[in-house]
């Protein structure tokens, strides 16, 4: 399978932040993605967003940021990371607050208790 990755080279980096506990999504080499503390100097916890398609493409590995089968995404007014194809479905994290912890996809919740669905698009 052959890949294009699309840089948009004006696009300021930024790090995806989970307001639950302030660890950010990495990216590993094999596409995975996990919770880790933040370190701003780390490319695998770095984004930009392209000129197409609504993608965010992560600075260490050059690829979208992909969780499940999704991999365009757009935000909403409450702070979630929604699929943009599919937008009921966002980005959750695991209820650890460890590194490590994981990601998926998951339907939205309401505002009483959707905290493992809140994400802060930190500019770098």
């Amino acid at each position: 399978m052959i890949g294009i990755t699309l840089f948009y080279t004006g696009s300021p980096k930024f790090a995806i932040v989970s307001d639950m506990d302030g660890r950010a999504l990495e990216v590993a080499d094999d596409g995975s993605v996990v919770l880790m503390t933040l370190d701003d100097s780390n490319e695998n916890q770095l984004f930009q967003e392209t000129d197409v398609g609504n993608q965010w493409i992560n600075v260490g590995t050059g690829t979208a940021l992909r969780v499940k089968n999704a991999q365009s995404w757009i935000t909403d007014d409450r702070g979630r990371i929604r699929n943009n194809r599919y937008p009921n479905a966002v980005i959750q994290r695991s209820s650890e607050q460890v590194d490590g912890a994981s990601v998926t996809m998951a339907g939205k919740k309401g505002p009483n208790n959707m905290e493992d669905q809140k994400w802060i698009l930190q500019q770098l």
